[in-house]
């Protein structure tokens, strides 16, 4: 089994790092209703936001993958739930925080707000969005609740959870 990787390590043996978030709706049960999703190449720096509100199955997504690309996300479940439903191809390789964080707070009294991407960066003492925003956003999302002005936003949002991923 191999020992934790330096970025240096990772950028030497991956040709690019997309680290991504997907904000999606869905009910109990049902396949989930595509929104955004969003990417940051940390290699090469370039960012992407990708608006897929009823575009499933009409656009891929604009950044490379292969065997030599690493995905990283916070919940892989939720960005593969979203790729399937936008009936792209699943990313090849996965690195999935949420394990990773999992993993390290198993049996630890961590600060509150169980395994969340906001519980893990407050836990490494790293800044991120304030919880009552976050949730602001996602009720909006999950809610199918916009307007056309609200995109920008809701992209924004986005970002800010690849932003967090990727510290």
């Amino acid at each position: 089994m191999e020992g934790l990787m330096t970025f240096d390590e990772l950028k030497k043996r991956y040709t690019a790092i997309n680290v991504i978030d997907a904000e999606y709706s869905a009910g109990n049960g049902q396949r989930p209703t595509p929104v955004c999703i969003c990417c940051h190449e940390l290699i090469s720096g370039v960012q992407y936001k990708v608006w897929t509100y009823g575009k499933a199955e009409k656009i891929q997504p604009p950044w490379s993958d292969g065997k030599d690309v690493l995905t990283v996300c916070f919940y892989a479940p939720a960005e593969c739930g979203f790729y399937i439903s936008m009936g792209w191809k699943l990313p090849n390789k996965i690195l999935d925080l949420f394990s990773a964080y999992s993993w390290f707070a198993n049996g630890k009294s961590m600060r509150t707000g169980g395994r969340s991407l906001l519980a893990a960066m407050s836990s490494f003492g790293l800044n991120a969005i304030e919880a009552g925003e976050k949730e602001s956003w996602r009720n909006m999302i999950i809610g199918l609740d916009w307007e056309e002005d609200d995109i920008p936003g809701i992209m924004g949002y986005c970002m800010e959870d690849v932003t967090a991923t990727g510290k």
